[in-house]
């Protein structure tokens, strides 16, 4: 086997690079680091610098002379990045800002072998990005199932080397022939900025127990994306265009002009409140065994991971960071003192499980039945965040997330589905972290990925409003928050169009 590696020259310029000196304009260099990621490092890219080109002297347009050559490895995925500085003098310099990791792959595959890549800047935002925003309905798509409407979902593709490439898929719209997805943005990095690059949309009918229908594809550009000029495309389903004489197409897609976004509503001030309900029942284990899931010691045990990796990401969306204490015990509530911060909240947790009697419901009647509740029925939590949630408006926007860990799974199922449904029409999202070894099966379906879920009463889902992981999964902290939390801008922006309202001008800053 010949051990000789290819060689790659990677080659940096820069165009429009922020001003950084008063008087005159940047003296910019560029450092280049690649990953080096390891078994001894978990699996975590650490990045070495390779080194940096020369320094163009007032200059916001560099095309650098210095050559980096790096081997280029097909079964691996190599990242990098790339950071540019002003250099000052006098052994100082000041960062401009930082590209985003990119494989080498994405530049070795890249149109002309140019990737072209936006600069964050040291303050966090990001330097002429350029992101093309997706809200895209279908009309009159055709009927495919025999005795109902078609499911309808659809997915966007680029082509590389001759093979199409997934870029989004969108979800699932059921029993709508007229469907409105959620919006969605693509970077123009993913098209290297070539506004002529082909996407290829193709629509599809969802079944459940045969494969999935076709009802139609086409291709534009971002030419077309942009121009406002062009907002319908026709479907074409090919083997129906051969058999119809007076084919037409197989229904409408729409790319509609409101492109609303989670961070369009947090800019425009609307503020996320976290709960969080945490499962004290038996099936946990006493506290003072060390088998117990809420076993105290030097080391976190796994609500206390997951309490501190979810809520450090939620908190800075939360504008007051108060939490109040609320745990649901063997047989009655009991309230807590307010905690600041996810470390107060974990503080209250461990002061909180010496007090708490572990066990079943007991005589706690569950209002809903009139029957005892089951030992992992959380109907309460759920409504009790519910009817505290007053209405939202245009001018005074917010949004609720509940965090329930819990480690069972024996639940009232249609009654824990109806009270899901029933805060389907209010500003929350459910997350659901499972602790232990146990499956899952039911908190699995309340997700409702694949299929809705239906209300006793016959109503079905407007949204989907539950997310589910489980702790034992996950192979690190970041995969638990990262799955946890990643459908919830999708969720909130799907209810404040469900009700039609749109984000807030961005406050204006009282300093100047």
């Amino acid at each position: 086997m010949n051990s000789a590696r290819e060689s790659v020259d990677i080659y940096l310029s820069c165009c429009n690079l922020a001003r950084m000196d008063l008087m005159s304009k940047s003296d910019p260099f560029a450092k280049l680091y690649e990953s080096n990621t390891s078994s001894s490092s978990g699996g975590v890219d650490k990045f070495t610098f390779l080194g940096n080109t020369e320094t163009i002297q007032n200059n916001h347009n560099p095309v650098f002379k210095t050559k980096f050559s790096v081997h280029y490895y097909f079964e691996c995925v190599q990242k990098f990045y790339i950071e540019i500085y002003d250099d000052d003098g006098g052994n100082k310099s000041e960062l401009i800002g930082k590209t985003r990791e990119f494989s080498l792959s994405q530049a070795v595959c890249s149109r002309d072998g140019k990737l072209k890549l936006d600069l964050v800047l040291k303050s966090g935002k990001v330097q002429d990005m350029k992101v093309v925003l997706f809200k895209c309905k279908g009309i009159g798509l055709d009927k495919k199932d025999f005795f109902g409407k078609s499911d309808c979902y659809f997915f966007f593709e680029k082509e590389v080397a001759g093979r199409r490439v997934k870029l989004y898929t969108s979800e699932v719209i059921y029993k709508n022939l007229n469907p409105s997805w959620t919006s969605f943005k693509l970077n123009l990095d993913e098209f290297n900025n070539d506004y002529n690059k082909d996407i290829f949309v193709t629509c599809y009918d969802k079944d459940k127990y045969s494969k999935d229908d076709l009802i139609g594809e086409f291709k534009y550009n971002l030419d077309q994306v942009l121009n406002n000029n062009v907002k319908q495309f026709h479907l074409i389903e090919p083997s129906l265009q051969k058999k119809k004489k007076n084919y037409k197409n197989s229904g409408v897609f729409e790319k509609e002009n409101r492109q609303d976004q989670f961070l369009d509503h947090i800019m425009g001030g609307c503020n996320i409140s976290v709960s969080v309900g945490i499962d004290f029942t038996a099936s946990n284990g006493g506290f003072t065994s060390s088998s117990s899931l809420h076993y105290l010691s030097s080391k976190k045990n796994h609500y206390q991971q997951a309490l501190a990796q979810v809520l450090q990401i939620l908190e800075p969306y939360d504008s007051d960071k108060i939490y109040g204490g609320k745990y649901l015990t063997f047989n009655t509530f009991t309230n807590y003192s307010k905690a600041y911060g996810y470390g107060e909240i974990l503080e209250a947790y461990e002061k909180a499980v010496p007090r708490l009697s572990f066990g079943d419901m007991g005589s706690a009647t569950n209002p809903k039945t009139g029957k005892p509740y089951r030992g992992d029925d959380f109907y309460r939590v759920i409504e009790h965040v519910v009817e505290r949630t007053p209405p939202v408006t245009q001018q005074q926007q917010f949004y609720n997330i509940l965090l329930l860990i819990i480690d069972g799974d024996a639940f009232d199922m249609q009654g824990t589905i109806d009270s899901i449904i029933e805060a389907n029409d209010k500003p929350i999202s459910i997350v659901i972290v499972g602790i232990g070894g146990r499956s899952f099966p039911s908190c699995r379906k309340f997700d409702a990925d694949d299929e809705p879920l239906i209300h006793s009463n016959g109503t079905k889902m407007t949204r989907d409003i539950v997310q589910f992981v489980s702790f034992s999964e996950c192979s690190d902290l970041t995969q638990l928050a990262s799955e946890v939390l990643a459908e919830i801008p999708k969720q909130m922006v799907t209810y404040f169009e469900s009700k039609e309202i749109i984000p807030n001008p961005r406050p204006q800053s009282a300093f100047y």
